[in-house]
């Protein structure tokens, strides 16, 4: 396909806007995606805002997508023309001793890319990508679910980063759309207690996380954590705690103290470059595991089965959907948060 369409193009903090740009090529090995939602992610929102560290810009961001594959390559064999996908937006070339290991999130060619922002440029009417990174999704996950796919693939491999099994209890620091997405995934390996924090902005988050299973949702506006954990489990703690909140240095130090002796914690959340100040003894006398989640390799398909069994239920986070020429209206509604806003879909 040649011609041209419609996509965001960031140029600058707070300057965006939508160009008419060549659709892209697609590889021997690649595939075409007419987008059909596409969410907003923070990071997409650092970009456009200009305070994420380290992007190249001009670029079109977006990478929570799920399309109709259009056109293939000559050597693409597994997908076919009309699937009903979604794309892994951090998949390595395939060829590196990390991706050969099946670490394909770490790859040593591609990596640089990303942490430029560079990912799938799905603020656009159409993407290519390797073939590679799709996996196709089931009648039963519409489109604008679809979108989520990713999100709750970085929640589950958190979860599965924290080694959670049946029967243990689990903290997850933070009610955005990671943090619902993490509990779900924590109560769907067996979690027997899921408790969730969250801020008093976002008492919303916390009501919904109660409709989603949460056993107890705490505001650390009005409630210490730490002790409303500790209270909750007789004193001993949770057996992991998951960090997936976004721009608070301090949910480190808190998980530290309300993991059980032996317990882990994994960070996925992101603090815009702000530094954690922690008490590093405890980790050692406490025998902790603490572990990062970057990305999310190898967990796609699972994720995709739990949204389709509703064991995992995105619909609830999608707040608000919207046409793709109004991106600056909701990053603007992101930014407020006026609204009670989760997750925001575009669609082309």
């Amino acid at each position: 396909m040649r011609g041209e369409m419609k996509a965001v193009v960031v140029r600058g903090p707070f300057q965006g806007q939508i160009e008419n740009v060549e659709v892209p090529k697609v590889t021997p090995d690649g595939v075409l995606i007419r987008v059909k939602a596409v969410g907003i992610c923070r990071t997409d929102s650092e970009i456009y805002a200009g305070r994420y560290v380290g992007g190249a810009l001009p670029l079109v961001p977006g990478h929570e997508v799920s399309g109709l594959v259009i056109e293939i390559g000559k050597q693409v064999k597994n997908i076919r023309i009309g699937d009903r996908v979604v794309a892994e937006c951090t998949m390595g070339c395939g060829e590196c001793p990390p991706c050969v290991a099946g670490n394909y999130n770490l790859c040593e060619s591609l990596r640089p890319e990303w942490e430029k922002g560079e990912l799938l440029g799905a603020f656009a009417e159409y993407i290519a990508t390797s073939s590679r990174a799709l996996h196709r999704i089931p009648e039963e996950v519409t489109f604008e679910e679809g979108a989520l796919v990713e999100p709750a693939s970085v929640s589950l491999r958190a979860v599965k980063r924290a080694k959670i099994s049946a029967g243990e209890k689990v903290a997850v620091l933070g009610s955005g759309t990671i943090g619902l997405l993490a509990l779900q995934a924590a109560k769907a390996v067996g979690a027997c207690f899921v408790a969730v924090t969250g801020t008093k902005r976002s008492e919303y988050r916390l009501e919904i996380a109660e409709k989603l299973g949460a056993d107890q949702v705490i505001n650390v506006n009005t409630d210490d954590p730490v002790s409303s954990i500790m209270k909750s489990t007789d004193q001993r703690g949770v057996d992991a705690a998951v960090i997936s909140t976004a721009g608070s240095p301090h949910s480190l130090a808190e998980a530290i103290d309300m993991v059980r002796p032996g317990g882990r914690i994994v960070v996925v959340g992101l603090t815009g470059g702000l530094e954690s100040q922690i008490n590093a003894e405890k980790i050692v006398f406490k025998d902790l595991q603490v572990s990062g989640s970057f990305s999310s390799p190898n967990v796609w398909e699972e994720a995709i089965e739990l949204m389709q069994s509703r064991r995992i239920k995105v619909k609830p986070l999608i707040t608000h959907t919207m046409s793709l020429k109004d991106f600056e209206k909701a990053f603007k509604l992101l930014e407020s948060r006026k609204q009670n806003v989760i997750k925001i879909v575009l669609k082309p």
